[in-house]
């Protein structure tokens, strides 16, 4: 009797480490994807925020050195987070811009 009551609850913990095994797996897949939509969305944000410092020098035909530094900083953490496409020529542009405004310079 001794013997049948130990194998069932040696198939109970074994039945129990595999659905414990099992949720922990969909837990870990969740938090990867809420992760992956955390960083899309951080990249989303600082791309957003990269294309207003650039319309603003772009609009503005000159470029601080603040400016610059600011852009290309934030440019190094979007590309490090994965962004890419039409951002680089931008920042090319804007790097070209005279660092003075075009109403001051005498």
């Amino acid at each position: 009797m001794e013997e049948i009551i130990i194998h069932y609850i040696g198939e109970a913990l074994y039945a129990s480490m595999g659905f414990a095994l099992g949720y922990a797996i969909r837990m870990l897949k969740k938090k990867r994807e809420k992760d992956d939509l955390e960083q899309e969305a951080l990249c989303a944000l600082v791309r957003d925020r990269l294309l207003h410092k650039i319309e603003k020098c772009l609009d503005g035909g000159f470029c601080s050195q603040e400016m610059r530094d600011n852009i290309n900083h934030m440019f190094d953490i979007y590309t490090r987070l994965g962004g890419n496409g039409t951002i680089p020529p931008l920042v090319e542009r804007v790097m070209e811009l005279p660092m003075k405004s075009p109403e001051v310079t005498k």
